[in-house]
């Protein structure tokens, strides 16, 4: 995949779904539990994404709940 529009707005969308679900999925777990939900081996799919943009993403997702 190359870094575009889609690619953008598909990791947007999938940040924002995961910075929800996140609180839910851990809930009152354990710290042993909470890294067993981790993969061991993930795709990249944003690997084509520029650092900076997805820095940038990610910040503003965490200051605005």
């Amino acid at each position: 995949m190359t870094d575009g529009p889609v690619l953008r707005a598909l990791f947007r969308a999938h940040l924002w779904l995961s910075a929800r679900l996140l609180p839910v999925l851990v809930g009152r777990r354990d710290f042993e539990s909470v890294l067993k939900l981790a993969p061991l081996r993930s795709p990249a799919p944003y690997r084509d994404l520029p650092w900076t943009y997805i820095v940038q993403r990610v910040n503003r997702t965490v200051r605005r709940p």
